[in-house]
């Protein structure tokens, strides 16, 4: 799932799990973010890892791309 920026991200990830939340942006639409990478600040309290399985390593597993490229 990718939530909206203004989600509560805490509790979409306890409810779902980090291995079922994707960051994605739509940006210049009104539900994305101008700077999408500021995204990273609303993941505060998360362990690294969890941070880099919503930033990218979701996406990648599933859209079968190589996270190594």
């Amino acid at each position: 799932m990718h939530p909206f920026w203004e989600t509560a991200i805490h509790e979409l990830v306890d409810l779902l799990g980090p291995d079922r939340v994707v960051f994605g942006s739509d940006y210049p639409h009104p539900e994305g973010i101008a700077e999408p990478l500021s995204y990273i600040g609303e993941l505060e309290g998360f362990s690294e890892e969890v941070i880099r399985k919503i930033m990218s390593e979701n996406a990648n597993a599933l859209l079968g791309l190589d996270a190594s490229l």
